[in-house]
């Protein structure tokens, strides 16, 4: 896995097309990673999000192989939502920070995606792994029920309609299983996390 993944990110990355928009809080910025690019071909595709795991990023394995071969059929675009806190070429704006997602910051991911050229009827589907299957979960669970009250988001938008949705090698009780690394795991996890989150985000 680590392999592949360095082979993936040293020769062959793959050439997304950055879209940057605020989050319904206007307090930051929401980070999106589109494969193939709206420049490079403006389908109405379905679009599949990518929600990447625990400091992962867009050339990060194994979604990498998962877009590829999403997009290799010619009937999807993928697109890599970064939660706040996680694009590590970003500062923060505001010292918010989500570990595991928030729906109503992918939702606006989807609005802003839909007004693309093209794209206003196009198909949604998530696609979570390890941390962002609970992002795909949660997400799932706000916007059905929403749509089942009928009723708008705390920012008086509707929900996203989603087509389908996969929670890959999903977590499960953090309270339990994050205390269970021995060292120097525990103390590697720890410091990488720090570093992500709060010294490279200053």
């Amino acid at each position: 896995w680590l392999l592949q993944g360095w082979l993936h990110h040293a020769y062959f990355p793959i050439k997304y097309q950055r879209l940057k928009h605020p989050t319904p809080d206007f307090t930051d910025e929401t980070v999106i990673d589109v494969y193939p690019s709206f420049e490079d071909d403006n389908r109405p595709l379905p679009i599949v999000m990518i929600l990447g795991g625990l400091r992962g990023h867009s050339q990060d394995a194994p979604g990498t192989t998962i877009i590829r071969r999403f997009v290799q059929t010619g009937r999807f675009r993928c697109a890599v939502a970064h939660r706040r806190g996680h694009c590590l070429e970003i500062k923060l704006k505001y010292p918010k920070v989500h570990i595991f997602g928030d729906p109503h910051d992918l939702a606006g991911s989807i609005r802003f995606l839909k007004k693309q050229e093209n794209q206003e009827n196009t198909e949604f589907f998530l696609w979570g792994c390890s941390a962002g299957s609970a992002h795909t979960t949660m997400c799932m669970g706000v916007w059905d029920e929403l749509i089942r009250k009928n009723e708008k988001d705390k920012y008086g938008f509707d929900a996203p309609k989603i087509s389908g949705s996969v929670a890959s090698v999903p977590g499960y009780d953090i309270s339990s299983c994050m205390g269970r690394f021995s060292e120097p795991y525990n103390s590697i996890i720890k410091s990488t996390l720090i570093d992500h989150f709060l010294v490279k985000k200053k």
